[in-house]
């Protein structure tokens, strides 16, 4: 064996001279190419005035990306994401998620081509207020508008495959398994309730007796558990928020979504239909009745409510997920410099809420027009107005009115050979009044290196919301309005490599 140790150490660390060393690096594959993101965002508010209200934040993105186009007719690319960010106000907390990005597989040849994989996709042709594009649920949890270019859209895992006979399309997908919306519900700025409604309407639910040794150790109870539940951290109440909205359908295929889109392009003249069977993505949300009327009435459930709410069988919130058709479709005129586009979807299932807490379901109708026009690579502006209508609306709605009229506004200006980009985006909601505005100047230092600045308007002419359940459910503004006390301005450095 001994005598084997020279023979081995000549095999592994002697080379022939016109071998190259093992750390040479080699060239990359043909058609092989990957880069990312770093972006780092400084959030201060510009009110500071709630009790609970997050002063700042400190976020950061970090994005990865690999393509490589391995044959003439295939290629794939896979994406991930990291975030994670810091947030203070009347405690510290951290967040941190990882997602996957577009990561998918496609083949070409000639007319037809295949994906798979998760992906995004856009549907109609307006920038802005799209009736038909909800074939991606979004994530809200992250915040209702974070400054930055990033879409608030949810990769899906779907197979799209497309048919180009020019001058005619088709689209195919099919999504095998349901995604929902993300929502945060509670402590956070953009949260369903906002930093101290926990804390403000938990005590008020509390029942006065007429006793007052009664009163009292109900008075502690009430405040053991307000304690326990408003001083989770992110991880445990983010948990807790996933455990409310937990009955998700059976993840089989025949649970999937079915789409198609039928595409006709013409000289200036441009058209699409869509078609999409699909689960929809926000649930009914049902408190259980031995639950709803003690709230609703500020009252102890009596005997048989505390029966029924005390037995293992029943359940206290259950979420349903309805399916439902969209069937759309949009037109598109294009003269000189402008583009007229007009864009209609009906929906057959619509989630909505009356003010006693209890969901039903409605059709709906929506329509969008926008105007846009663009002068070289300098100036662009974007006009749209939208209308949507709710077929089958209850007198006692909450949040949702028969009607909703909004208009919204983008326009960007590019200077120093687009160096210098200026962008102003905005939003009216001319029935409830609500105003959004976020202006927002980019500087690229180089071709890698861009800073940023910006702030997030949000404004209201509805009275605000008490922290009691009562103005929660009788708020008749819009999420502009109901957001008004988060308002923020922000400064993002990204680099690209």
């Amino acid at each position: 064996m001994r005598a084997l140790l020279p023979l081995l150490a000549v095999l592994l660390f002697a080379a022939p001279a016109s071998a190259e060393p093992l750390w040479t690096l080699r060239p990359k594959p043909k058609g092989f190419s990957y880069g990312g993101t770093f972006t780092t965002t400084v959030a201060p508010d510009l009110r500071m005035e709630g009790e609970y209200e997050d002063r700042f934040a400190w976020r950061n993105d970090l994005s990865f990306r690999v393509k490589h186009k391995f044959a003439d007719d295939a290629r794939y690319a896979i994406g991930a994401r990291l975030r994670w960010q810091l947030r203070s106000g009347d405690r510290l907390e951290a967040d941190l998620w990882l997602d996957l990005e577009p990561t998918w597989f496609q083949f070409r040849k000639d007319f037809f081509s295949l994906r798979a994989g998760l992906q995004t996709m856009k549907w109609g042709r307006n920038l802005l207020l799209s009736p038909t594009d909800i074939v991606n649920p979004l994530d809200y949890t992250k915040g209702l508008s974070t400054g930055d270019p990033v879409d608030a859209k949810i990769p899906l895992l779907m197979v799209r495959t497309t048919f180009d006979l020019s001058p005619v399309t088709i689209d195919l997908l099919f999504v095998p398994f349901f995604q929902p919306m993300r929502v945060a519900w509670y402590g956070q700025d953009f949260a369903v309730l906002r930093p101290g409604m926990l804390e403000g309407i938990l005590p008020t639910l509390r029942p006065d007796t007429g006793s007052g040794l009664a009163d009292d150790e109900l008075r502690k109870a009430s405040d053991r558990v307000v304690d326990a539940i408003t001083g989770l951290d992110a991880y445990a109440r983010d948990g807790l928020q996933s455990y409310l909205v937990a009955s998700l359908p059976e993840e089989l295929p025949w649970n999937g979504d079915l789409g198609a889109r039928l595409g006709l392009t013409g000289r200036g003249v441009d058209g699409d239909v869509y078609f999409l069977w699909t689960v929809v993505d926000q649930p009914a949300i049902t408190l259980h009745p031995a639950l709803r009327e003690p709230l609703l009435n500020n009252r102890l459930p009596t005997s048989a409510e505390l029966t029924q709410l005390t037995n293992p069988d029943e359940s206290l919130i259950t979420t349903e997920y309805h399916r439902g058709i969209l069937a759309g479709g949009d037109v598109v005129l294009a003269k000189g410099g402008f583009v007229l586009s007009v864009e209609g979807a009906f929906r057959s299932h619509t989630v909505r809420y009356r003010e006693t807490m209890e969901p039903f379901l409605s059709p709906a109708v929506q329509y969008a027009v926008a105007l846009r026009y663009t002068h070289r690579s300098v100036l662009a502006l974007d006009v749209e107005f939208g209308h949507d209508i709710v077929l089958r609306p209850a007198e006692d709605m909450l949040v949702h009115r028969p009607h909703n009229l909004q208009v919204a506004l983008g326009a960007s200006l590019s200077l120093l050979r687009d160096r210098l980009q200026i962008l102003l985006t905005g939003s009216y909601n001319i029935l409830r009044r609500d105003l959004f505005v976020h202006p927002r100047i980019t500087v690229e230092l180089d071709d890698r290196l861009s800073v940023a600045f910006g702030a997030q308007i949000f404004e209201g002419f509805r009275a605000d919301v008490e922290p009691t359940l009562d103005s929660f459910l009788s708020y008749e503004g819009g999420i502009p309005g109901y957001f008004r006390e988060n308002d923020y301005a922000y400064g993002t450095v990204q680099v690209d490599f």
